[in-house]
C-alpha cells in the first residue's frame, strides 16, 4: 500500500506519548514512522508536558496529537501502530499503567464506531484524558465525537480531569 495516496474524507487521529529517555526524540521517531507506513501527517498539536495519567511516577510524559491521512483499515492500522511502538522498543507489561518510551492511541477513525477484540474507537477513555483533549482540541477544535455528539472543545471542557498539560511551545514538529 502506498501511504503516500490522496486525501480521504475520514480524518484518523492519534494521540502520541512519551514519559522515557529523549521524549520529543521519541516522538519524532514516532511521527517519521507514521508517516512513512500509515499515511501524509496532515497536522500536528504542540507538544505538551503532563504527569503521569493513571498511576504514579516521578517522569512527565510529552504529549501530542496528530491527523493522519492514510487508506488502511482500521485493523491493519492499528497493528501497524503496534508494530511501530514494538520496534521503537515499547515493551508491554500487560499489569496497568505504567512508563513507557513510546505510546500511541488510535483516538478517531472518521466517524465510524468499532468495538472489535483489540480495537475500540472511539478511543474509550478520551473523554477522561486532558492530557488528550488538548493537544486535539488545537488540530481539531470542530470534530465531532461520533457518539457523544460534542465537539472536541466542548469534550475539554467538560472533562473532569484537573491536571492541566503545560504547552512546551518551544517543542513542535516540523512537517515540511
Amino acid at each position: 500500500m502506498d501511504p503516500s495516496s490522496t486525501h480521504h474524507d475520514r480524518p484518523v487521529y492519534l494521540s502520541l506519548g512519551s514519559n522515557l529517555g529523549d521524549r520529543m526524540a521519541h516522538l519524532i521517531g514516532t511521527v517519521s514512522l507514521i508517516s512513512r507506513r500509515v499515511g501524509p501527517i496532515v497536522l500536528a498539536s504542540p507538544v505538551f508536558q503532563s504527569p503521569p495519567w493513571g498511576y504514579k511516577s516521578s517522569n512527565a510524559y510529552y504529549n501530542a496529537c496528530i491527523e493522519v491521512d492514510s487508506a488502511m483499515e482500521p485493523q491493519a492500522l492499528m497493528r501497524s501502530l503496534l508494530a511501530i511502538e514494538r520496534e521503537l522498543g515499547r515493551k508491554r507489561s500487560g499489569a496497568g499503567y505504567s512508563d513507557r518510551n513510546i505510546d500511541i492511541d488510535l483516538l478517531f477513525y472518521g466517524t465510524e464506531v468499532i468495538s472489535e477484540p483489540g480495537l475500540q474507537v472511539p478511543h474509550p477513555r478520551i473523554l477522561s484524558r486532558r492530557f488528550v483533549l488538548q493537544p486535539l482540541a488545537e488540530i481539531a477544535p470542530g470534530f465531532v465525537h461520533p457518539v457523544e455528539g460534542k465537539t472536541i472543545v466542548e469534550l475539554l471542557r467538560s472533562c473532569p480531569d484537573q491536571q492541566l498539560p503545560e504547552r512546551l511551545s518551544h517543542l513542535c514538529f516540523d512537517l515540511s
